[in-house]
C-alpha cells in the first residue's frame, strides 16, 4: 500500500497528477497536514475516491518544536520516533511513501514506520522550484537525527527517485544516489483531469491584467528593489 503525505494544495495537486498517471491501479492512502488549511477541500478529495483513506495530520506545532531542541534530543527522538509522531495514522502495512520535502517530521513517520516492520521506499516529489536545487544528503546531515542508527533502512538508503515535471531543469547536487523521473504534464484539455481538478480545487477566474506569480520562498530572502 502507498502513502502520500501533502502539506499544501500544490503537493496535493501533484499527487493526484501522480496517482492518476503514474500509479492508476495502486491503493493509496492520503494524510494532509495542518500546515496548510485545506477546509473543504478534504471532503471534495474524499468524495473523488482518488485516494483509499483521506485523513488530517495535525503535525506543524510537533514539527516546529523538533528545531528548538539540542542535538542529543533530537538524536534520542529519532531512535524512539513512534513517541513523537500520530502513530494512530501509521497502522497500515505501507510499501511506498510519497512526499514533496523531506521534513524532519516527515523523516521520523518513515522511522516510525520502519519500526513498526515496514520496508518502505521513498519517493519524493515536486514542490516548485525549490525542488530542482534540493541537495537531501545536506539536509540529512543537518537534522540531528541518528541515520546510521537504521543501517540500510535509513532514510537516504530508500529514496527510490525525485519526481518533477522537467528533469532536466535540475541543477542540485550532480551526483545523487537515487532516479530523477518525469511526472506526466498536467493536461488542460483532458477532460477527465479537468473534471478531476474542478471538482476538488473548485474553480476561478485568471485576473484580466497582466500579473507577476511570485512563490512564497521569496519572502525568506531580501528583495532590493530594482532601479
Amino acid at each position: 500500500m502507498v502513502l502520500f503525505r501533502c502539506d499544501s494544495v500544490y503537493q496535493l495537486m501533484n499527487a493526484i497528477q501522480i496517482k492518476l498517471s503514474l500509479l492508476p491501479e495502486e491503493d493509496a492512502n492520503l494524510l494532509l497536514s495542518d500546515h496548510t488549511d485545506f477546509g473543504e477541500i478534504v471532503g471534495r478529495v474524499e468524495q473523488s475516491n482518488i485516494f483509499s483513506s483521506v485523513k488530517r495530520l495535525y503535525s506543524r506545532k510537533k514539527a516546529d518544536q523538533y528545531w528548538s531542541f539540542t542535538k542529543e534530543e533530537q538524536k534520542e527522538i529519532s531512535h524512539h520516533p513512534e513517541d513523537y509522531v500520530d502513530i494512530k495514522l501509521l497502522e497500515k502495512k505501507y510499501t511506498d511513501f510519497y512526499l514533496s520535502f523531506e521534513t524532519a517530521y516527515a523523516k521520523l513517520m518513515y522511522y516510525a514506520m520502519v519500526r513498526k516492520g515496514n520496508t518502505l521506499k521513498v519517493h519524493l516529489f515536486e514542490d516548485g522550484m525549490a525542488t530542482y536545487v534540493c541537495d537531501v544528503e545536506k539536509r540529512c546531515r543537518e537534522d540531528g537525527m541518528d541515520h546510521e542508527f537504521y543501517k540500510d533502512q535509513k532514510f537516504l538508503n530508500n529514496i527510490k527517485r525525485l519526481l518533477v515535471y522537467e528533469p532536466t531543469l535540475f541543477t542540485g547536487p550532480s551526483a545523487l544516489p537515487f532516479d530523477i523521473e518525469k511526472i506526466p504534464a498536467i493536461q488542460a484539455k483532458d477532460e477527465k483531469i479537468r473534471q478531476i481538478f474542478f471538482q476538488v480545487f473548485g474553480r476561478g477566474e485568471m485576473p484580466k491584467e497582466p500579473f507577476i506569480f511570485w512563490k512564497k520562498h521569496f519572502l525568506m530572502i531580501r528583495c532590493h528593489r530594482m532601479t
